[in-house]
C-alpha cells in the first residue's frame, strides 16, 4: 500500500510535467503555422502591390519578379496572374501550362473565392484544397486595383498557391506525443468549424485550444490528452519506480525481521546462563561456613 501511494504521488508529478511539455509543444505548433502563413502572404502582398502600381511592367518582367519572390518564400508552390480573372501568367510555367487561359468565371468554386477577395478588397485564403497535380494547398487570392486607395478600378487578381502539406510538416503537429490533435478552420469558403487536420476526438473533449489568426479568417488548434498510462515514458517510470519501491521495501522488511530476531536472541542470551542454559536467577549458589 505504501509503495502504491508513493508511486501515485510521484506519477502525478511526472504526468504534470508531461502536460506542461505537451502544452508547450502545441503552442509551438500554433506559432509555426501562423508565422509560416503570414510570412509568405506578406511577401505575396508585396508582389501584388508591384502589379497594382504598374501592371504592364509586372507582366513584361513577370519571370524575373516571380523568381525573386519565390526565392524568398518558403512554402509557395506556384503563382498565377489573372487580368480580368483570366490566368495569363504562371510561375513556374513548367507543370502549370494548362492553367494558362483559365477563366475563373467558368469554375464556380474558385470564382467564389476570387469574388470574396474582390468584394472585401483584401487577401482571401481558401483551402486547404486537393490539387489536380497531387497534394493539398492553400490558395491566397489577392485582388488588384489600379487606382489605390480608392479601389474602384478592378484589374484582376493574383493567386498564390501555398503547399499545405509542407506547412503541416514544418509545424511538427504530427510529432506531438501524448495528445490527440485537431486543426479546425472557421469561415473558410463559407464553411465554419471544418476539420482540416487530426480527428474529432480532440475537438469534442479538448484540454487545450489555441486560436490561429490568419489574414482573413481564424483557425483553432485543439488538443486532448491521451491515456497517460499508454505513454512510454510514464509506463517505464511507473514500472521502474514500483520495482525499486518493492525491492527497497522487501529488503527493509527482511532486515527488520533479522534485526528483531537478533534482538530476541540477544535478550534470551542475557537472561540465561551460557553454560547451563538455566535462567540467570536459577543458577546454583555457593555457600560457605
Amino acid at each position: 500500500m505504501i509503495v502504491y501511494l508513493v508511486t501515485d504521488k510521484f506519477l502525478e508529478r511526472q504526468i504534470q510535467q508531461v502536460k506542461e511539455t505537451i502544452q508547450h509543444e502545441v503552442a509551438l505548433v500554433r506559432y509555426s503555422i501562423e508565422a509560416n502563413i503570414f510570412r509568405d502572404t506578406y511577401l505575396a502582398d508585396s508582389l501584388a502591390s508591384v502589379v497594382s502600381l504598374d501592371p504592364d511592367f509586372a507582366t513584361k518582367n513577370w519571370n524575373s519578379i516571380s523568381s525573386q519572390f519565390l526565392s524568398k518564400a518558403a512554402l509557395v508552390r506556384n503563382i498565377g496572374l489573372a487580368p480580368n480573372d483570366i490566368i495569363s501568367h504562371a510561375y513556374p510555367l513548367e507543370g502549370n501550362e494548362k492553367a494558362i487561359g483559365l477563366d475563373f468565371r467558368t469554375v464556380p468554386n474558385q470564382y467564389e473565392t476570387v469574388q470574396i477577395a474582390k468584394d472585401t478588397q483584401k487577401v482571401f485564403i481558401a483551402g486547404p484544397l486537393e490539387l489536380v497535380q497531387g497534394g493539398r494547398a492553400l490558395i491566397a487570392r489577392y485582388p488588384i486595383f489600379t487606382d489605390s486607395p480608392k479601389n474602384k478600378n478592378y484589374w484582376g487578381g493574383l493567386s498564390v498557391v501555398i503547399n499545405y502539406d509542407k506547412l503541416i510538416e514544418a509545424s511538427k503537429i504530427k510529432d506531438v506525443i501524448g495528445a490527440n490533435i485537431a486543426l479546425v478552420a472557421t469561415n473558410s469558403n463559407g464553411e465554419s468549424n471544418r476539420l482540416i487536420e487530426g480527428n474529432n476526438i480532440a475537438v469534442e473533449n479538448y484540454d487545450i485550444s489555441y486560436p490561429i489568426y490568419l489574414p482573413n479568417n481564424n483557425w483553432t488548434l485543439f488538443a486532448s490528452y491521451k491515456d497517460f498510462s499508454e505513454i512510454d515514458s510514464i509506463y517505464k517510470f511507473k514500472i521502474i519506480f514500483m520495482t525499486f519501491g518493492i525491492a527497497t521495501f522487501s529488503i527493509g522488511y527482511f532486515l527488520l525481521i533479522a534485526l528483531v530476531k537478533n534482538y530476541l536472541r540477544a535478550q534470551n542470551l542475557s537472561l540465561h546462563d551460557e553454560l547451563t542454559q538455566l535462567p540467570a536467577n536459577s543458577s546454583p549458589k555457593c555457600t560457605t561456613r
